[in-house]
This record gives C-alpha cells, structure tokens and sequence, in this order.
C-alpha cells in the first residue's frame, strides 16, 4: 500500500514538473515571440521614417487625411529590413508640424504574435539663411513702381504669429535706382553692397539649400514652354502628384492653400501671369511677367527679371539670383512688390522636411 501511494505521489509530482516546465517553455516563447514581434514593428517605424517621402508632408490633419503604410494595408504586409516577420502601419497627422505613426509588427514561427507601436514626430525642414529680400550674386537694376521691403510681413490673407528681424531690402554687388514717388526700398538697411570677393560666401548657402531641395522635387519641368499652372483638388484633397499644380497663393484654406511644392525648372524660363507657392528654383535665367503672386522662395541659377505690367506683382518670401538681377515696372501698372516673409520662407521650407521623433517620450506600446 505504502508502495502504490509513492508511485502515485512520485508520478503526479513528475507530472507537474513536466506541467510547470512546459507552461514556462511556452511563456518564453510567448515572450520571445512577442519581443521579436516590437522589434519587427519598430523596425518597420524606422524604415519608415528612413524612407520619408515628401508627399507625406502635404497630408491633410486626421481625420481629413491619413495614410496607409503599405497603401493596401491592412491586406499586405511588409517585410522589414532584416527580415523575419512582417509590418504594417498608419500615418496620421496631428497638425502642421506633429505626426503620429502607428505600426503592427507580426512574427508567426515558432508562435504567433503581434505588437503595436505608437511615434510621435516632428518634421525638421532645412536651414535657410536669409540676408534680404532680393539677394544678386552680380549687379540690381531697380527701375519704375518697384516696392521691395526686408521688413518681415505675412502675405495677406494668412495668419501667422512667427516674426523675423528685418533684413536688407536687397543685396547685390552693385545696385542702380531709378527713383519714382511710388517706389521705395526698405530694410535693414535697405540696401547691402557686397563687394565681389565675398560673393561666393554669401551665396553659399542658398546653394546648399539647392542642392538639399532638389534631391527629390515635387514637379520637374523643362523651363520652356511650361502650361498654365493652377490649384487642382479632388474634394477635399489637393491633387499633388499634378505637375502643373503649384499650390493655392491665394487661398490658405483651399484644399491646396497648404501645398507647397518643390518646382524645378531646367533651362531658362519665362513665365506669365503666375501664381502659386513653395520653392521655385530655375537651372538658368528666370523671367517673370504679368499677373505674378509667389508665396515662397525663389531661386534662379542665371538672372532674374521682374518686370510688372499687370493689375498685381507681389513675391513674399525670398529671392536669390547667381546672377545679375532687373526689376522693373511701367507706370501704369501696380506696383511691382518684393516683399521678405519668415512665414512664407519656412512654409516653403516644411515642404521639404524629414520627419524625426521627438526628443523624449515620443514612442509608446499599444500591443
């Protein structure tokens, strides 16, 4: 009897041993599982953020907007970068400057499991260094109705709180002025000369910002013959990948008033009656007439002629030229009017951000 009780005491102790060491074999490949699973989620995160596409910085605020990552997720899944699973996510923003990303990572051997991740970001633009409103890497022309101010001001219609000290009204190696009672410079001061020497220093680093901007443009077009230009919207969706879409200069709260693109232009160019926003940039010589309204940037790799002829010409932002620069404008038109703004130079600049997590706290685990 007392052999038959050890035998059933000795075989149900074995038996929970065995129990309790299965159900920990299983707890640490539950965990392992899902430790390998945040890994392929926050993998994927970073993969993301790695490959940030420009287009993502013109997605209207959630719930308006948001992305899925892949596009037909959540039927797909992507491999990431070091393999072993698979992630998805969504890109939601929060508002012109935040973004949340949330992305799924999913391991399957030896046992499934999922793990859901959550990163705020910021997006980082560029840096810009602004010295006047119309900088000339050679000789200014200003002749007629021409107001150019380096007094920072918001374009009208806009609501901006950000403010900038004043700069030069214009900046050149040399500046010529054919004074009428309707035009003016301002400034601080209203007018730099550089003299020749220090020309490639002080261009240096619009040429940087060239150079940053043009690794991935929202439109490239050859500087000839360029069509008529206009917002383009889809509902309540700007239609960006639209090539002659550049952006709404005149309506902020369009579906397209916070499209600010990345336009190149090969060659020289002339351009009539134009309106938009974001960064121009002209491989040559560039020409403006007409009807002109630009909110942004302006960078042109030859000359830059402004000449006035129509009911408006109002650039806000910031213009530079490698080469010499003439502005003009008839009497009997409106002024032609240059005019520095902080708000219109780093909107044009978000536009070509990279996004990166904040600084603390920006990630957390939703499983």
């Amino acid at each position: 009897m007392f052999t038959l009780l050890a035998l059933v005491l000795a075989s149900a102790l074995v038996a929970i041993a065995w129990t309790v060491a299965f159900n920990e074999g299983r707890i640490d490949e539950t965990a392992g599982a899902l430790r390998r699973s945040f890994y392929v989620a926050e993998g994927g995160a970073a993969a993301t953020i790695r490959n940030w596409p420009r287009s993502y910085n013109f997605i209207a605020p959630y719930p308006v907007d948001s992305v899925a990552i892949p596009s037909d997720s959540p039927t797909s899944w992507l491999t990431p970068p070091h393999g072993g699973g698979g992630y998805r996510g969504y890109l939601y923003r929060l508002n012109d400057e935040l973004y949340l990303l949330s992305t799924q990572g999913r391991v399957g051997a030896p046992l499934p499991a999922l793990h859901r991740l959550g990163i705020l970001l910021r997006l980082e633009p560029p840096r810009s260094d602004v010295r006047a409103a119309l900088e000339a890497g050679g000789s200014a022309r200003i002749v007629g109705r021409v107001q150019i101010s380096g007094n920072d001001s918001a374009p009208s219609a806009w609501s901006c709180d950000l403010r900038d000290t004043s700069k030069a009204g214009v900046a050149a190696e040399s500046i010529t002025v054919l004074p009428t009672p309707s035009g003016r410079i301002a400034g601080s001061p209203p007018t730099s000369i550089t003299p020749p020497e220090g020309q490639p220093e002080r261009l240096r680093a619009w040429a940087m910002l060239r150079d940053v901007l043009l690794a991935e443009p929202n439109h490239a077009l050859a500087g000839a013959g360029v069509p008529r230009v206009e917002p383009v919207s889809m509902g309540r969706h700007c239609a960006i990948a639209v090539v002659t879409n550049w952006g709404d200069a005149n309506q902020p709260g369009a579906p397209c008033g916070g499209f600010y693109p990345v336009i190149h232009l090969t060659g020289d160019a002339t351009l009539v009656d134009i309106s938009g926003q974001g960064t121009l940039i002209v491989d040559g010589s560039l020409t403006l007439t007409g009807a002109t309204r630009w909110n942004g940037i302006i960078l042109a790799g030859g000359n830059l002629t402004l000449r006035g002829t129509g009911p408006t010409f109002h650039v806000w932002g910031a213009m530079a030229a490698a080469g010499d620069a003439v502005l003009e404008a008839d009497s009997l038109a409106s002024p032609l009017e240059v005019t520095y703004s902080k708000c219109a130079v780093t909107n044009a600049l978000y536009s070509a951000s990279r996004a990166v997590p904040l600084t603390s706290r920006s990630a957390i685990e939703a499983f």
